[in-house]
């Protein structure tokens, strides 16, 4: 209850500061240099290890492992086809395609499936979020909003972005920490990673208040669109994996069930925030954070019932 105040809280100081002209909607782009440079990393370097910890012996890998890069693939194509389709703006599709292919698997998800199933969940979701959705996020989700921001998507400059992208840095320096890092070292380590790391959430949801429009004219402006997305983010895609996972390889385990509750989970707020530093549509990807997060606090417990007592029976 504590982490679904804090989204609420987040997001409406975001509005309010923006309201009462404290901070504006550039604002916006001091706070997400701070998260993608500073906090999200030291969340990384907070996370990896625990993952090396919390792995337990002989897991199956490939179900947490490709839950988000099949999610980000559908995204993909679907988006990428119907932006065609329906002439959206480079802009409005590339930042479709992050919002809808990447999922909060760690702020929303942890929380969520602690309360549904508590700590046996954790190995599971670490496995879906690190090497899943935010490896996904440094490389995919670089080279999306790298050819739908309008910029130039040479080979070289696709690369060049992908690794330089703080969160990928991150991601191989934390992995080769665990083995190189001395012991005497990891605990003030973790211990500064973990203040560092406690922004992400608190400035990232501001960030995102910031670039809300909360009108009713924005809301019936975008509403088809937004309609769209979270059908598709929230419903669409966790049914077409809940298909291959269970259809097709017949996989009704523990490990199975939570990975495909992290499939439902709201769009990931990293993904708006990198579909607004690369200059992609900000007022819809803000729309599908700010409105999906809610929205999935009653989806997912459904998909879970779903799960529970009818296809993984």
């Amino acid at each position: 209850m504590v982490n679904f105040s804090l989204i609420l809280l987040g997001l409406a100081s975001g509005l309010l500061l923006k309201r009462f002209r404290i901070l504006t909607r550039a604002s916006a782009q001091a706070l997400n240099v701070v998260v993608l440079y500073l906090a999200l990393p030291a969340l990384i370097f907070q996370i990896v290890p625990k993952l090396f910890t919390t792995l337990p012996p002989g897991a199956r890998l490939f179900i947490p492992l490709s839950m988000a890069w099949l999610s980000f693939g559908i995204a993909a194509l679907a988006f990428g086809w119907l932006g065609k389709q329906r002439k959206w703006s480079k802009a409005t599709t590339g930042a479709m395609i992050l919002t809808v292919g990447l999922g909060n698997t760690s702020f929303v998800g942890i929380p969520l499936l602690d309360a549904l199933y508590g700590r046996e969940s954790l190995p599971t979701i670490l496995l879906v979020d690190q090497p899943g959705s935010f490896l996904c996020l440094a490389t995919l989700g670089s080279i999306t909003a790298s050819i739908y921001s309008g910029s130039k998507a040479s080979f070289s400059s696709i690369s060049r972005r992908v690794l330089t992208f703080p969160p990928f840095i991150a991601l191989i320096l934390a992995t080769l920490a665990v083995f190189l890092l001395p012991e005497p070292l990891r605990a003030p380590w973790d211990a500064i990673c973990g203040k560092l790391s406690a922004m992400v959430v608190p400035l990232s949801l501001i960030s995102v208040g910031l670039q809300l429009e909360a009108s009713l004219e924005v809301l019936r402006r975008r509403a088809r669109i937004l309609v769209l997305g979270l059908t598709a983010k929230l419903i669409v895609v966790p049914l077409l994996l809940t298909g291959l996972y269970i259809g097709a390889l017949r996989a009704v385990d523990f490990q199975t069930k939570i990975t495909l509750l992290e499939s439902a989970m709201a769009p990931m707020i990293m993904g708006a925030i990198l579909a607004t530093e690369s200059n992609l549509d900000s007022e819809i990807a803000s729309l599908m954070i700010g409105v999906g997060i809610p929205v999935s606090l009653l989806t997912v417990p459904g998909w879970d019932w779903l799960l529970s007592n009818v296809l993984m029976r």
